[in-house]
């Protein structure tokens, strides 16, 4: 409708999912056949593909009486915020994660990956507050900024959440 400033165009071949596309287009006067300059191309990538399942690479505490980084589970804590160390392959810069206990519900605000985060190959997260006496099964999800699908959920992470000094005996 170009009397509103516009005109809706369907390609006319399926675009192939994962390939960037430069879509420029041109105005012909049907009465004169003038052909304005083609517009400043906008590039349109398709993504029509689930992200691949994070990992969770590692957990640490640094803080309280014993610190250090963890590669495997179940790990017993005294930190109650813990840095979790999340591998994104396959995931692409402004997807996002999001740290997760399936009892619990969210452990920290969803991260918007960066170039950074995509070249490291993992993100760092830190989560909320954790509960003294609580054990979590820490995972994550990748969530595709282009289309909004989600990850399956990375296999969980188990660390129980020990603030309490032992008593003398």
């Amino acid at each position: 409708n170009l009397a509103d400033g516009y005109v809706d165009i369907t390609t006319t071949t399926a675009l192939v999912d994962g390939s960037t596309y430069a879509i420029t287009a041109t105005i012909t006067d049907a009465a004169l056949a003038n052909i304005c300059d083609a517009a400043t191309a906008f590039s349109v990538t398709i993504d029509t593909g689930v992200p691949p399942a994070p990992t969770i690479e590692s957990v640490t505490d640094d803080q309280g009486a014993v610190t250090g980084t963890f590669t495997t589970s179940p790990v017993v804590t005294d930190d109650t915020q813990l840095v979790v160390q999340v591998g994104i392959t396959g995931a692409t810069a402004g997807d996002t994660v999001q740290l997760f206990d399936a009892t619990a519900g969210n452990l920290a605000a969803a991260v918007t990956l960066q170039a950074a985060d995509i070249t490291a190959g993992f993100v760092n997260i830190t989560t909320n507050a954790l509960v003294d006496g609580q054990t979590y099964a820490i995972s994550a999800t990748i969530t595709d900024a282009a289309n909004g699908t989600i990850s399956d959920a990375a296999t969980s992470f188990s660390v129980t959440i020990d603030t309490a000094v032992p008593a003398r005996s």
